[in-house]
């Protein structure tokens, strides 16, 4: 409504529908450059994947793939898991039956990886009885 009380003026509304234009093809092209890397693998496992999912094993996390910035505290946490540990060479889950054996086990490593082995029993009691993971 213009300050008369009325509809938008017909310059007004030009105005209008030529922003709406604008709008909605920026939001096309984009869309359509993004299509096609949403569709690529990354070419690293992610951080989150890997620590904090358990999707993949730590054997899998290079350092020097990642931004400087993160390489020193990702060399420090491989450096911490034990040669060992469960968390180097696990197999992903192949059924979703197993997922939640994969995830708790995952977590429970984690747990002992970061806090000490003396966490062990705490963090399988922990994991039993914590809803995400059983």
């Amino acid at each position: 409504m213009n300050e008369h009380g009325g509809s938008l003026t017909g310059k007004a509304m030009n105005s209008v529908l030529r922003n709406l234009c604008v709008v909605v093809c920026a939001t096309v092209l984009s869309s359509v450059w993004c299509h096609g890397e949403e569709m690529k693998p990354p070419k690293v496992p992610s951080l989150l994947e890997i620590i904090f999912i358990g999707l993949k094993p730590a054997k899998e996390l290079n350092p020097a793939h990642y931004p400087k910035e993160r390489q020193l505290c990702l060399q420090n946490y491989l450096a911490a898991i034990a040669p060992d540990s469960y968390l180097w060479a696990f197999e992903p889950p192949s059924t979703s039956e197993k997922v939640l054996l994969v995830k708790r086990r995952n977590l429970i490593e984690q747990m002992v990886t970061i806090l000490g082995h003396d966490v062990r029993s705490e963090a399988e009691a922990f994991c039993k009885c914590s809803t995400p993971y059983g």
